[in-house]
C-alpha cells in the first residue's frame, strides 16, 4: 500500500490512513477471494457461469446488510445494485461487470496464478479484482464506524462486454442523482486515473452492385467488392493519430466465387474519436469519402450498430489528490469560466506577436465559453438563466432564489470582463484564452 496523500485533507488523510490499516492484513484474504472469483469462469453468452459469479457477490453484500435491487438480463444474467444509506449527503455510485470475455472452460484450462508480483488469470484486469477493491473498500469503511455518505451504491452488471444491450437503462436509472461515479476497471498500468474515454461506434458497410460472369460479360457486371476496396482505403486514410482520431476496417465479406463478378460486399467499421465535435467531424470526412469512392453502378448503406459518445473530461477535481496521465496528444474539454478561459489562453497558446495566436485564441475562446453557458444551463435545469421561486417581485416578474442569481450575475460579470479583454486583445492586448489542456491518451 502506498504512504499517505499529502495532498488529503485532514480528516480524510486520518481515514484513508485507517482504512490502510484494516485493509494491510487483509491482503492474504484478498488474494485468496480473487483466485475464487478468477477461477469461476463468466463469459459474457454463459449466463448459468455469470449467475455463479453474481451469488458469490450477492452473498458478499448481504453482509453489509444492503439493500438488492435485481434487474432481468433476459439472455444475459440478471444486473443487481447493492444500496446501503448513511448519516450524510453525498451519493456515490461504484460501477463494475461481472462478465469476462473467456468461454466456459478457459478458468481450468489456465488458472489463477500469482507470478513475481503479479496476480493472472482469465478477468484478473477485466474487472474481478476491481470488483473485488470496492467489496473490500466498503467493508473497511463499515469495519471504521464510516457512515458519512448519504447513499453509497455497487452497481453489477453482466454484459458490458458486449456492449450491455440488457443493462445499458438500468445502469443509467441506478447511477441517476449521483454525486461521484467510480468504474472500477483497471486504470494504466503505471497507475494513471483514466478521466476522459474517447467516444466509439461500429458501422455496417454495406454495398451492392450487378452481378456477372467475370470470363464471359465482365463489361456488364458492378463489383460491390471493388466499391468497398476503395473505400476502406478512404476510410483509413482519414485516422490521425496524433488528434486520436482513428478508424478501423476490422472484417471484410464479398462474392462468392472468383469467375463472378461480386454484386453485395459488408464491411465492420471501428470509429473512434476524443471529444463530440471530433467524432462529429471525422463521420462527416468519412461519410464524404465513401460517398467520392463509390463507382457507378453500385449503391452502399452505412449504418451504425453500436455507438457510444466521447466521455470528455468535465475540470471536476480529483479529492483524492490522485495522478492523472498527461501524455502529450490528447485535449480534455475543461468547463470553466470565461474568465479563467482568458487565463489559460496566456499559458496555452502565448502571446498576440506569434503567428496565428490571434485567430486560434479568438476561436477557441468562442468553443470554450459555448461550452460554459451549455454547462451553466443544464446547472438550471435546462435553462440559461436562474430558476425562480414563482413569487413576484418587483415588476410583477417572479423573484429568483437569493442563492442562484447571486451566482449567475457574477458568472456574467466574468463573462462580461472576458468579453471586454476579448476586445482589447483585438486591439493588441493579449487577455483572451482558451479552456483546453494536454492530457494523456484516453485519460485527464
Amino acid at each position: 500500500m502506498s504512504e499517505a496523500n499529502p495532498s488529503l485533507p485532514t480528516e480524510s488523510a486520518a481515514r484513508a490512513a485507517a482504512a490502510r490499516h484494516e485493509l494491510t492484513p487483509r491482503m492474504p484474504a484478498f488474494l485468496a477471494d480473487l483466485e475464487t472469483l478468477v477461477n469461476l469462469d463468466s463469459g459474457t453468452y454463459d449466463r448459468d457461469d455469470v449467475e455463479r459469479v453474481s451469488a458469490w457477490v450477492k452473498a458478499r453484500c448481504a453482509g453489509w446488510g444492503a439493500e438488492l435491487d435485481e434487474h432481468p438480463g433476459g439472455d444475459f444474467a440478471d444486473s443487481f445494485a447493492a444500496t446501503l444509506h448513511g448519516q450524510g449527503r453525498t451519493r456515490i455510485a461504484l460501477v463494475a461487470h461481472l462478465d469476462t470475455v473467456f468461454p466456459h472452460g478457459t478458468a481450468a484450462a489456465r488458472p489463477f496464478r500469482i507470478e513475481g508480483d503479479r496476480a493472472l488469470g482469465p478477468g484478473t484486469c477485466d474487472m474481478k479484482a476491481g470488483l473485488l477493491a470496492a467489496i473490500y473498500a466498503v467493508e473497511a469503511l463499515r469495519s471504521g464506524g464510516f457512515d458519512g455518505f448519504g447513499r453509497l451504491r455497487l452497481i453489477c452488471t453482466t454484459d458490458e462486454e458486449v456492449g450491455a444491450p440488457s443493462s445499458r437503462d438500468f445502469l443509467e436509472r441506478q447511477a441517476a442523482g449521483a454525486d461521484a461515479m467510480l468504474v472500477l476497471e483497471a486504470g494504466r498500468e503505471n497507475g494513471d486515473i483514466v478521466g476522459q474515454r474517447r467516444g466509439g461506434g461500429f458501422f455496417r458497410l454495406e454495398v451492392t452492385g450487378r452481378s456477372a460472369h467475370a470470363g464471359v460479360e465482365p463489361e456488364k457486371g458492378r463489383s460491390a467488392a471493388l466499391t468497398l476496396s476503395r473505400q476502406v482505403v478512404a476510410l483509413h486514410a482519414l485516422t490521425d493519430l496524433a488528434a486520436g482520431n482513428t478508424i478501423n476496417v476490422g472484417t471484410l465479406r464479398a462474392g462468392s466465387r472468383p469467375n463472378v463478378v461480386p454484386d453485395h460486399a459488408v464491411a465492420e467499421v471501428d470509429v473512434r474519436a476524443n471529444t463530440t465535435d471530433d467524432m462529429a467531424a471525422l463521420l462527416a470526412r468519412a461519410e464524404a469519402a465513401l460517398a467520392r469512392e463509390a463507382l457507378e453502378g453500385t449503391n452502399y448503406t452505412w449504418t451504425p450498430t453500436q455507438f457510444r459518445p466521447p466521455w470528455e473530461a468535465n475540470g471536476a477535481r480529483c479529492c483524492s489528490g490522485a495522478r492523472f496521465d498527461r501524455t502529450p496528444g490528447r485535449r480534455a474539454a475543461v468547463v470553466a469560466s470565461p474568465r479563467r478561459n482568458a487565463h489559460r489562453i496566456r499559458r496555452s497558446i502565448g502571446t498576440v506577436g506569434r503567428a496565428g495566436a490571434h485567430r486560434r485564441r479568438r476561436s477557441r475562446l468562442r468553443r470554450a465559453n459555448r461550452r460554459y453557458w451549455r454547462h451553466l444551463g443544464r446547472q438550471f435545469h435546462g435553462r440559461a438563466r436562474p430558476p425562480h421561486t414563482g413569487r413576484p417581485g418587483a415588476g410583477g416578474r417572479p423573484r429568483p432564489r437569493a442563492a442562484g442569481i447571486r451566482r449567475h450575475l457574477l458568472d456574467r460579470a466574468a463573462h462580461s470582463a472576458a468579453r471586454r479583454s476579448h476586445r482589447g486583445h483585438r486591439r493588441g492586448v493579449s487577455e483572451t484564452g482558451v479552456s483546453t489542456l494536454r492530457f494523456g491518451a484516453g485519460n485527464t
